[in-house]
């Protein structure tokens, strides 16, 4: 089924509970684990946040073009941000704080996106025209698949990690990644390339984003496209699960720059807009009670789910859905 977006405008009255500012340009691309947010944006840095206090906990600079991708490992004391000329810088926590350990160059243009096996051992990141699997105690690189994708998520136990790569034909597949010379399997249904996808954090639910202007919900465990959402006229350029598999959260692009919240259970159904940014597609995360959002002015916005959840309309007052052509 596809379900469409309706009109329900942001409540009056309704604010973040803490706006970050100290980017000096848009920001792109925005990391969550646990209450540390890693940020990274057009004026070439990776800055550290704290979701409960708001407070700035670091600038991480070694970057000479625009971060398009960050990945934390707070287990590891680790961040890592690729940028548009190609560059993989990875940082490491020490007595003297956040220190450049390793650096990478890509031969095929901008990174852009990268994240870390379950075990943090693995950072994969996503170029131009290929995927690469490092090693980051060594540095080597461990694979490579030479294909042109978008965007990189992992999620599964040590002992068998999946890599979901988005592509440009609408395609989405996942690979092992220990032996990832070959797709384990492959999700179509969009009909453009995708741009987003995500993990839900029980690990059964994919999302997926793309140019056809509609975000797919996927159960890993069939294969199965479960739910349709669209209506915008933005593409969704960035996309998240909020409280577990009960919420998705998508950053749509030009001509709407707004963030959409819809309900999943028990059937998808838009809850709630919030303001995105003036002329750059908004960025999502979610971990927990917590949504961040990318802003106008170069900020963040951090929203708490209490403080939200007063405001999602009633299943009922939303557009009914109507069967897919």
């Amino acid at each position: 089924f596809f379900f469409a977006w309706g009109t329900v405008p942001p409540p009056m009255g309704f604010a973040p509970r803490h706006v970050l500012s100290g980017h000096g340009h848009w920001v792109h691309s925005v990391a969550m684990e646990g209450e540390i947010i890693a940020s990274g944006g057009w004026d070439r840095t990776v800055r550290l946040w704290n979701t409960n206090s708001g407070a700035a906990l670091a600038c991480l600079q070694g970057h000479k073009a625009t971060v398009r991708a960050c990945a934390l490992a707070t287990s590891q004391d680790a961040v890592a941000a690729g940028a548009a000329d190609g560059v993989v810088l990875l940082w490491r926590h020490g007595p003297k704080g956040f220190e450049v350990s390793r650096s990478w160059t890509g031969p095929k243009g901008e990174v852009v996106g990268c994240c870390w096996s379950p075990d943090a051992r693995l950072l994969v990141c996503a170029d131009g025209g290929s995927i690469k699997v490092r090693d980051v105690e060594s540095g080597r690189t461990v694979s490579a698949m030479m294909q042109p994708r978008t965007l990189c998520c992992a999620h599964g136990p040590p002992s068998a990690p999946l890599l979901y790569t988005g592509v440009a034909d609408g395609t989405c597949h996942a690979w092992d990644l220990r032996t990832p010379a070959r797709a384990v399997h492959t999700l179509c249904g969009h009909s453009k390339g995708i741009k987003a996808c995500t993990i839900s954090s029980g690990g059964f639910l994919l999302a997926t984003g793309g140019y056809d202007r509609q975000a797919k919900v996927w159960d890993i465990r069939t294969l199965k496209d479960t739910h349709t959402l669209g209506g915008g006229k933005g593409f969704v350029f960035s996309c998240a699960f909020a409280r577990g598999d009960a919420y998705l959260v998508t950053g749509l692009g030009n001509p709407d720059y707004q963030v959409h919240v819809w309900g999943l259970c028990p059937s998808p159904s838009p809850l709630l807009m919030l303001p995105g940014n003036e002329d750059h597609a908004p960025t999502v995360q979610a971990h927990g009670h917590t949504l961040v959002t990318t802003g106008a002015g170069h900020v963040l916005r951090v929203w708490a789910w209490p403080d939200i959840a007063p405001h999602l309309v009633r299943p009922s007052d939303a557009i009914a859905p109507r069967q897919n052509p």
